[in-house]
């Protein structure tokens, strides 16, 4: 069994974790990085200093950063750079693709953000027990998650737009595509993804469609495309039982 191709949005996360990566070691460029983090790279040759310029395709997006043990470029990173992991490691990616299962998931991943999590929830003992209560999604959340310059607040975004899914709720799914539409000014102004922001909303935009109520049992799945790299504003209609 072949290994599964990449997307374009694959190489995205790769290339948010990149960004993530200078701003936090002071934007710092590909070859420093690489000089930084992977200085068995480079090689004398001839008189000349050559290097592999993997971190080039890291920030080109046309490699994977791998993550999968301790040893991994991303752990070791973070190991120096703490807070680097998540914008690869977020949710947010999975949401996108609609990848996040049931309720109980989507609970899960999103008290796992860490920079939302006192937003979306308050952990309160009941009967002796420690629980963590879900907060409504009112005004209060989305002007907090407004005010969060953090792919956490995307990734609980996304997250609550597939709940809605998940739990049939137009007035879920209405509230967090409002909150998306809301927030993409805050997502063009972080430095880890203002020039790839285009990108990720024109992947968001296709996957994660609004909803027009025809009936109680009828809906049509309406795709609204940000400004972004096509510069394009269009309605596209698909009918959705």
């Amino acid at each position: 069994m072949g290994r599964k191709k990449l997307t374009e949005k694959d190489f995205l996360k790769g290339m948010a974790w990149f960004r993530a990566v200078s701003v936090q070691a002071g934007n710092a460029s590909a070859y420093a990085l690489e000089k930084r983090f992977d200085p068995l790279s480079f090689l004398q040759r001839d008189g000349k200093l050559q290097r592999s310029k993997k971190w080039d395709r890291y920030r080109d997006g046309k490699r994977l950063p791998t993550d999968l043990t301790s040893d991994d470029i991303v752990a070791r990173v973070e190991g120096e750079l703490p807070g680097t992991a998540k914008w690869l490691r977020s949710p947010l990616w999975a949401a996108i693709d609609g990848q996040v299962g049931n309720s109980y998931i989507i609970a899960t991943l999103l008290r796992s953000l860490a920079d939302v999590q006192g937003l979306l929830f308050s952990h309160q003992m009941r009967d002796g027990h420690s629980q963590w209560i879900r907060l409504p999604a009112d005004e209060t959340l989305l002007n907090g998650l407004l005010g969060i310059k953090s792919i956490d607040s995307l990734a609980a975004i996304i997250l609550m737009a597939r709940e809605a899914e998940v739990i049939a709720s137009p007035e879920l799914r209405e509230y967090a595509l409002h909150a998306y539409l809301e927030y993409q000014a805050v997502v063009r102004s972080m430095p880890e993804l203002f020039d790839i922001a285009d990108r990720i909303f024109w992947h968001i935009d296709t996957n994660v469609k609004h909803w027009a109520m025809v009936n109680l049992n009828r809906r049509l799945e309406v795709v609204v495309f940000s400004n972004s790299i096509k510069d394009a504003s269009a309605l596209h209609l698909s009918p959705h039982d």
